[in-house]
């Protein structure tokens, strides 16, 4: 099991960006640029936390011509991910 939601999203490498209730969960939508490349959205779903996480290559590391490239367009990613994921969320990750 993952850590409680709590603790995730109290960890200092990321940055909150918007935080959402989705189908009754909290959700925090974050800024992991501290620590990697990437965008979180940890949804709190009892024992632990459901995590999608989406990287993103900046300009200066040359990436391909579709590759997310910041973190507006890696969050933006992660959101579709959370909508299409949303129907099917379990009641427990246990």
């Amino acid at each position: 099991m993952g850590k409680p939601y709590d603790a995730v999203i109290a960890d200092d490498r990321l940055v909150e960006r918007e935080h959402l209730t989705v189908a009754g969960r909290d959700v925090s939508i974050s800024d992991a640029s501290e620590a990697t490349n990437m965008c979180f959205v940890s949804v709190d779903i009892d024992p632990g936390t459901l995590q999608i996480r989406v990287p993103f290559i900046p300009p200066e590391l040359g990436p391909l011509k579709d590759d997310l490239t910041n973190m507006d367009q890696a969050c933006g990613e992660a959101e579709k991910i959370l909508d299409i994921i949303t129907p099917v969320l379990p009641d427990r990750l246990d």
